[in-house]
């Protein structure tokens, strides 16, 4: 855990002395998220044995977890911001979890010799839906209504999904990826 917590100190150390420009940090951030995490995604799914550790019980413990924490995102919406468009957005920030970034590599640290199965599997399953409560949930506090079609374009366009859907789909015919 140490050397990701140390990456995370020189990160911050390096943008508090503008070592590199906003658009710089834009642009890295715009790979890792689009790019990046999802082919760390994908390669997890891939070479793991997912099947194995998305039994019914492990499943309905993931969609219990998102279940509380978006309830308690809502709680803390309504209790601390007054202004209703503040509501929405302290509830995603809450249930939404750097799981992706931080999940896997201390997972991969941890346990070294050991599969990740269960880390990308929940990652796959719980990446979509947190994405579609975050869209509706924002949409709604900002008075905007959701819309069935462009939700569903919306999710299935983010790069975390595509990368989810993409991994299954080859681990479902079976292709190997080396």
């Amino acid at each position: 855990v140490l050397p990701l917590l140390l990456l995370v100190v020189v990160g911050y150390f390096l943008k508090t002395r503008n070592f590199f420009s906003d658009v710089t940090l834009k642009q890295m951030n715009k790979l890792v998220f689009t790019l990046l995490i999802p082919c760390s995604l994908f390669k997890s799914i891939v070479t793991s044995s997912i099947e194995d550790a998305l039994t019914p019980e492990y499943v309905l413990f993931c969609l219990v977890g998102v279940a509380v924490m978006v309830l308690i995102g809502l709680l803390f919406g309504r209790t601390f911001c007054e202004r209703q468009d503040q509501k929405g957005v302290m509830a995603q920030a809450i249930f939404r979890g750097n799981t992706v970034l931080f999940g896997i590599p201390v997972v991969s640290m941890l346990y070294p010799n050991e599969s990740i199965v269960l880390t990308t599997s929940m990652i796959a399953l719980v990446v979509p839906i947190i994405n579609i409560c975050a869209v509706v949930i924002l949409q709604l506090h900002a008075g905007m209504k959701t819309d069935i079609k462009s939700l569903v374009i919306s999710v299935l366009k983010n790069p975390m999904v595509i990368a989810t859907l993409s991994g299954f789909a080859i681990k479902l015919i079976g292709v190997e990826i080396p």
